[in-house]
């Protein structure tokens, strides 16, 4: 078996990673900036449509809007053995799917990174919005989305 040896990529002279003390130069990694909300424009708010109920196979669809876009997701009523109610939901499109636990505002949880990160996402206010439209009689997935 034999090995080869890549040529280097650059061919110059050799730059020092960390420069002396005696160069007197100092390195400054700049902070990262701050994102600042425009006060003139206000958010665009997410909406959720349930598109198609849950049937006999406990399957439904709904979508979510931002000022993304739209995004379709299929959802299906999981066992939860720790209270609430827990849903599998998969995004169209892409292959993530997220164990959503809805048990109330403060005891809800998803493994989206959106939650990981800030606590909260838009999977389990979606879902908590849903569920609390349909126990209401709100939502009707046969009405066309406005």
């Amino acid at each position: 078996m034999m090995l080869s040896v890549l040529p280097p990529l650059f061919k110059g002279p050799s730059l020092p990673f960390f420069p002396s003390k005696a160069q007197g130069t100092t390195w400054s990694v700049p902070k990262p900036a701050k994102r600042k909300r425009s006060l003139g424009k206000p958010r665009q708010p997410r909406v959720i449509r349930l598109l198609h109920a849950p049937g006999e196979d406990g399957v439904g669809l709904f979508s979510i809007t931002n000022a993304r876009g739209t995004f379709y997701y299929v959802f299906k009523e999981i066992p939860c053995e720790i209270g609430g109610r827990g849903f599998a939901v998969h995004r169209l499109g892409l292959a993530n799917l997220y164990h959503v636990h809805v048990n109330g505002p403060r005891d809800s949880s998803c493994e989206c990174l959106g939650f990981l990160r800030h606590g909260h996402c838009k999977h389990v206010q979606g879902l908590t919005a849903l569920l609390a439209a349909y126990s209401k009689g709100e939502a009707n997935p046969s009405e066309p989305p406005a």
